[in-house]
């Protein structure tokens, strides 16, 4: 985020610098500030309504919204969430945070107001205060107010709320100076507040918590397995792509359901494709909803082809909140009002498309990606001996026969009887058929067929992995020529496995790492057959 910040404001420098916008350049920096705001704006709408489907709302949460939906951009934003396909309880507590009625419920529906444990009002009254103080303080204020907000975090009496809040307003500001308790806190029991903490040094001091991005990750929250993501991703972003992936394509939906908000972590245009490929497939209405939510929460012209793509991949509700969102997605040429072109002349270039021949366009363009994926393999690709055409000796002996003519056509006679000689000797095996086909069975090419499959690494011979699954196959693979890290002697991972050969005297299968790299487990699925790890 930082080096696209540095990106953007190169190119705004340059483009002042070069005066092409004239006395337009200022109109053009608002309309781009605008833009990012506002962009800004949903990202953050679009994670707080992931935890908005809870039966109950984590304090932290709901503290957090109250302060900030005071913000203009903020309320807009969440307004816009209401034509999102999210749940009757999440647009209700929406509804109630911005404080309308909700025209779609009946009085009965209506949530009831959240019930909250006695507290003295001089106690609750103090203690929103400084929720709310905390959530609007001003970098320069939280810098020069950093031995009490720190105090705040570290005093015994304080509220968990007051704790988180804290550090949420010096991870906000970037402030440093509270690393050390941070540090502490990672550990902490109280799940909300170890993840700010992860949060806050994500922030201010990555390196102090990579050490512990391992730890993190196998905790079961999404809050903390998505901040630590978002760590990971700047230490090693093909490998935090690779968990994400992994995670999303999961046959467990809790994971699935992690996957969905740490999407967040990650700039969207390069997630997209990922996120196109799983809400084509069959999955329940809950998870395709979450993750068409991300979809509004980015609009963008090149969002088009991907909700046409799920819009035809399904039926009823979903396919039509594809379509509902890809025809509101913006148009190219009105995506960013920002464009210079736009800034200079409102004057069209091309006439603007019809609906139906956008619509002919994507359906030609689904038409040829279809075509592709049918069409046949490359010579070089991997095909099963049902594949391959068996050609008979008759067919054999014609083919060779051609090379002879030609040959002789263009070679000298010596080298032509030389040729003879040589396709004589091949004649010769060719019909001994039925000897050369008495070939005993020595391992040989397996059907590259992927499987997710959890156990324990057994052992590591130089560069190679011996695992052993759960259902006691044994597999052998090189994680380092899949782009992955080296697990470790008894570690437990789940992986998905593509079969290459088999090997005779060991029964070991050759494999390689398929789509997803590798995870590391704690315990085995029920799924997989086994009771908890040792």
């Amino acid at each position: 985020t930082s080096l696209v910040k540095k990106v953007l404001n190169e190119a705004v420098r340059l483009l002042d610098k070069s005066g092409i916008l004239g006395k337009q350049f200022a109109a053009y920096t608002r309309k781009l500030q605008d833009w990012v705001n506002k962009r800004n704006a949903l990202r953050y709408v679009r994670q707080v309504v992931a935890r908005l489907d809870d039966e109950t709302v984590p304090p932290e949460i709901e503290n957090n919204v109250i302060a900030t939906i005071k913000q203009p951009l903020v309320y807009e934003s969440f307004k816009e969430a209401l034509s999102w396909p999210l749940s009757n309880r999440v647009k209700d507590r929406i509804y109630k945070y911005l404080g309308i009625p909700n025209p779609n419920a009946l009085p009965a529906q209506q949530e009831a107001p959240a019930q909250t444990q006695p507290v003295q009002p001089q106690e609750q009254s103090q203690s929103l205060s400084t929720l709310e103080l905390l959530a609007s303080i001003t970098p320069e204020k939280a810098l020069e107010k950093l031995e009490q907000i720190t105090l705040m975090i570290t005093h015994k009496n304080s509220s968990s709320d007051v704790k988180i809040a804290a550090l949420n307003c010096l991870t906000r500001c970037r402030v440093s100076g509270a690393e050390d308790i941070a540090v502490r806190l990672i550990n902490s029991k109280d799940i909300p507040l170890a993840t700010a903490a992860v949060e806050y040094l994500g922030i201010v001091n990555p390196d102090s918590v990579f050490p512990y991005l391992g730890q993190c990750m196998n905790v079961s929250d999404i809050g903390m397995k998505s901040a630590a993501l978002g760590i990971l991703k700047n230490f090693d972003y093909n490998q935090a792509i690779s968990y994400l992936r992994a995670m999303l394509f999961s046959t467990d939906v809790s994971q699935q359901n992690m996957a969905m908000e740490c999407l967040n972590q990650f700039d969207f245009d390069l997630v997209r494709d990922m996120l196109t490929d799983f809400l084509c497939m069959d999955y329940p209405d809950s998870l395709l909803e979450a993750g068409l939510c991300h979809f509004a929460a980015n609009p963008s012209a090149d969002n088009v082809y991907s909700l046409y793509k799920i819009e035809q991949a399904h039926k009823g509700k979903i396919a039509e909140q594809a379509k509902s969102l890809r025809e509101a997605c913006p148009a190219p040429t009105e995506e960013m009002a920002t464009s210079i072109t736009q800034t200079q002349s409102a004057t069209a270039t091309e006439p603007a498309q019809t609906k139906e021949e956008k619509e002919a366009e994507l359906k030609e363009r689904l038409r040829v990606e279809k075509e592709k994926k049918a069409s046949k393999k490359p010579a070089y690709a991997y095909r099963s001996p049902s594949e391959v055409p068996e050609r008979n000796s008759k067919d054999q002996i014609i083919a060779l026969f051609n090379i002879i003519i030609s040959f002789f056509k263009s070679k000298s006679l010596p080298i032509t009887i030389l040729v003879i000689a040589l396709v004589s000797g091949v004649l010769v095996v060719l019909l001994r058929t039925p000897e050369s086909k008495q070939i005993k069975n020595k391992g040989g090419a397996l059907l590259s067929k992927s499987n997710i499959y959890e156990g324990e690494v057994i052992k590591i011979n130089n560069k190679a992995v011996t695992f052993k699954a759960t259902n006691d196959q044994l597999f052998v693979f090189f994680p380092q020529k899949n782009g992955c890290k080296m697990p470790k002697l008894g570690q437990l991972i789940r992986i998905r496995l593509v079969p290459d050969k088999k090997a005779n005297e060991t029964g070991e299968i050759f494999a390689r790492i398929g789509t997803g790299g590798y995870v590391t487990i704690t315990e085995y699925s029920k799924e997989y057959g086994k009771e908890k790890a040792k």
